[in-house]
């Protein structure tokens, strides 16, 4: 599970996660999706501390982590300004489009290879039976346009922004987006379908 944002001062920060680190296994348990990873950590009790095995710059490392009470304000306040668009670091469009973006920081830039002067959002994370996988997107792709039949074509530089422009798609509706991978762009189109 490739972490895109750590929340300051909650358990995950503490530890030393940082955001491009990869989430093998948590208290020994082997993570392969987000949802087996909430699983996890809430079958582990509050106060324990666990050993995470993570991948960060290419090598495997365990860090302690000492897990914490869900803090359910802190939860409802974090979900809140995501829906408002206030954290901005990353969208998850998987429903519609089948992609998870994120700004681009200097973790992903290594992460991923991408150059200093690539503007746009990054895809952290694809359902890989969605259209979009299907059509070759995968994570580390920079999105850096995207264009919607019927719309003018924009330039996008911020997941806040990418959500912004394709908040209303439905399936039928039309995609395309320029996309830079490996220093090469390339334009990828395809339809919306369940």
């Amino acid at each position: 599970v490739l972490i895109a944002d750590v929340f300051k001062g909650q358990p995950a920060e503490k530890a030393g996660i940082k955001a491009g680190d990869v989430i093998i296994s948590i208290d020994g348990v082997r993570v392969e999706n987000v949802n087996e990873l909430r699983n996890t950590v809430a079958s582990i009790n509050p106060g324990k501390q666990v050993p995470i095995e993570i991948i960060r710059g290419g090598g495997r490392k365990v860090i302690k982590a000492r897990l914490g009470d869900r803090d359910e304000k802190e939860v409802k306040k974090i979900a809140e300004e995501e829906e408002m668009g206030d954290s901005g670091a990353e969208v998850d469009e998987t429903k519609t489009l089948g992609i998870k973006v994120s700004d681009i920081n200097d973790d992903l830039r290594s992460k991923f290879s991408i150059g200093k002067s690539t503007d746009g959002v990054v895809v952290v994370e694809i359902d890989r039976y969605s259209q979009a996988a299907r059509e070759g997107i995968r994570p580390g792709d920079v999105i850096k346009e995207i264009r919607i039949k019927g719309r003018k074509a924009a330039t996008v530089s911020s997941a806040k922004e990418f959500k912004k422009l394709t908040r209303g798609l439905k399936e039928g509706d039309s995609v395309m987006f320029l996309i830079e991978r490996g220093g090469s762009n390339r334009f990828v189109a395809f339809k919306l379908r369940d």
